[in-house]
């Protein structure tokens, strides 16, 4: 998946689309700075920008985010989880509380906005590996 389809990904998931009549994008509602800025003409940097995943990350459900923390542990390092497969219908059975070792805390903590938007987009499904 080239960066900036993950950029375009993203962004779509985020509320942004495209501009009918021109080479902009728009977001209905969108605030900056506290002044409406509904259009674009460059998407947020999300795979350079940490603030922006966060913005991005905003709109996930608590199921959502228990398997991006999952998936983000398993980009951003060394952690596996044992049998943990997001696309097996039992892993709900796999998802819930556990205990995070300091080392992983860290790398979640510490993960690129590159790593983030990875597991972001394989959150949401919409992850397309590359040919």
């Amino acid at each position: 998946m080239t960066p900036q389809r993950q950029r375009e990904v993203i962004a779509e998931i985020d509320g942004w689309k495209r501009h009918a009549n021109k080479p902009l994008w728009e977001k209905e509602g969108c605030l900056h700075d506290g002044w409406a800025q509904h259009f674009l003409e460059e998407l947020p940097d999300y795979l350079n920008d940490r603030n922006a995943m966060a913005q991005a990350r905003s709109i996930f459900t608590d199921r959502q985010k228990e398997v991006y923390a999952h998936v983000l542990m398993q980009i951003s390092g060394e952690w596996r989880i044992h049998d943990w497969k997001l696309d097996v219908p039992q892993a709900e059975d796999y998802i819930g509380y556990i205990e995070l070792p300091p080392a992983a805390t860290y790398l979640m903590l510490n993960a690129s906005a590159e790593q983030q938007a990875e597991a972001f987009l394989r959150t949401m499904g919409k992850w397309e590996e590359s040919a």
